[in-house]
């Protein structure tokens, strides 16, 4: 029995499209294989990548393969054209550069010799790349030659080469200065849209950063811009990213969680010792109290008071 699914496709994809999967570009850490949207981009040559990802709303304790819930769907003017799937997922796309999955390709090919020093990387023709990512995975030949060309640029040094004719034939060489200013792009994106309720949970972290200058607090988002990109590449990449920019990139917010934050927590620690000292203190000098060995009663005087006749008097016959 075919179980149907809800996906939501970008409004600009035609009809003519394809579904690939690739490795995931952090294959370290993840074994599974990502799904990719690919426009047909006959039109203006140029074509699109979507990655397809799940968001599943029901959990159950008995089995995650388990439904829980079903999705309702109807048309907003047309509530009458509708139906019910009983399947508690759906899916959604959303934009994928390409170059994650050629950054991982180069990592696991060993062509990033400023990353692996045993390792020597040398220039490729296009058609040499292609065949290579053909080879790991063959449904790299989804991926036209302009899209793949320009995904290159984004991360290696490249070369024109005449060959007469009017024919020329670049060929590419991944650097650590491409590579830089590819992460750097990212990261300055990201940080300029930055997820509020993320800016939030990173200052409940560090209370004091609110207080901090605008360049420590922009230098925050710039390095969790970086972090929330470390599962789409090998821990490698991300750590010799991270060494560079630390220096770089992000100094300042740096210093603040090795040196000021470190700080307030040490005068923070030196304010309770020094509570508890004056506490202490306290309790001793509280113990130094003389107290009596036994308690002795003062003697109340007390005023005899006449006493009254009363009402007897008053009703008494005088004599």
């Amino acid at each position: 029995m075919t179980t149907k699914s809800l996906v939501f496709i970008p409004e600009s994809l035609t009809k003519k499209n394809q579904i690939i999967t690739l490795n995931h570009p952090n294959y370290e850490e993840n074994n599974s294989d990502i799904t990719l949207l690919l426009s047909d981009g006959s039109d203006n040559d140029e074509q699109k990548v979507y990655w397809i990802q799940q968001n599943k709303f029901g959990k159950s304790q008995e089995g995650s393969n388990l439904t829980v819930k079903s999705t309702f769907y109807f048309k907003t003017h047309e509530l009458q054209k509708g139906g019910i799937i009983n399947n508690d997922s759906i899916y959604f796309s959303t934009d994928y550069d390409l170059a994650f999955s050629l950054l991982s390709h180069f990592y696991k090919t060993h062509k990033m010799d400023f990353i692996s020093k045993d390792f020597e990387s040398k220039f490729e023709t296009l058609n040499d790349l292609h065949i290579g990512l053909f080879e790991s995975n063959n449904n790299w030949k989804y991926i036209n030659k302009n899209l793949l060309k320009k995904s290159l640029m984004k991360l290696c040094h490249s070369i024109e080469e005449d060959l007469g004719g009017d024919t020329m034939e670049v060929f590419f060489k991944m650097t650590d200065v491409k590579l830089l200013e590819f992460f750097e792009m990212k990261i300055e994106k990201i940080a300029k849209d930055f997820p509020q309720r993320l800016l939030q949970k990173i200052n409940n972290m560090y209370p004091a950063l609110s207080i901090q200058s605008e360049r420590i607090q922009e230098q925050a988002k710039y390095f969790y811009s970086l972090q929330l990109m470390a599962s789409l590449v090998p821990f490698k990449v991300y750590e010799y990213v991270n060494a560079k920019f630390r220096t770089s990139l992000y100094p300042d917010f740096v210093n603040y969680i090795e040196v000021d934050y470190k700080k307030t927590i040490e005068q923070n620690q030196q304010e309770e010792l020094l509570l508890k000292s004056a506490k202490s203190l306290n309790q001793g000098l509280q113990s130094n109290v003389p107290h009596e060995s036994g308690s002795t009663k003062k003697k109340v005087k007390t005023k005899v008071v006449p006493k009254s006749k009363g009402l007897d008097s008053f009703f008494k016959v005088k004599k």
